[in-house]
């Protein structure tokens, strides 16, 4: 074997741990990447915060942008199967039924979408459970195919009777 045979494999061989390197540097830094957006275990959900909510209501939901007054009704809160920090929202005024809500402590969150053939519907709102009162505030877009989006902006004070 000659001099220039033995430094050309030294090259090669200190090429080969140089792209080994690199590549497993690359992984680990891909890696750290992908664990970093993992859900923080704060975040993690009780699935019993969500029971002080379920129950019936009676509803006064007052439209704040039509001028058409207030409407009264009854929403029923059950359990979703959405998740465990999930609550279905049966009798929701406008869209009647399909409407769910998140659960945080004593917060309801309700942001959703539904889409029905021509039809879209898009919910969002907030409110609050402090005993027996429920009140939150929402706004919906309904939108019809060929047709401009109607805007509701409506508030709510619900009493729970079951």
């Amino acid at each position: 074997m000659t001099i220039s045979k033995t430094i050309s494999n030294a090259k090669m061989d200190y090429q080969r741990v140089v792209n080994q390197l690199t590549a497993f540097l690359l992984i680990a830094l891909l890696s750290m990447a992908l664990l970093s957006c993992s859900k923080d275990k704060d975040e993690e959900v009780n699935p019993q915060e969500r029971l002080p909510f379920l129950g019936k209501y009676e509803m006064v939901d007052k439209n704040n942008n039509h001028g058409d007054g207030t409407f009264k009704y009854k929403l029923n809160i059950t359990t979703s199967n959405k998740g465990v920090d999930k609550v279905e929202l049966e009798g929701f005024r406008y869209v009647n039924n399909g409407v769910y809500a998140t659960i945080k402590g004593e917060k309801m969150i309700i942001a959703q979408v539904i889409e029905d053939g021509n039809e879209r519907v898009e919910i969002n709102g907030e409110g609050k459970l402090e005993g027996n009162i429920l009140t939150y505030s929402y706004v919906l877009k309904y939108k019809e195919k060929g047709k401009q989006e109607e805007v509701y902006e409506n508030s709510v004070v619900a009493t729970r009777i079951e």
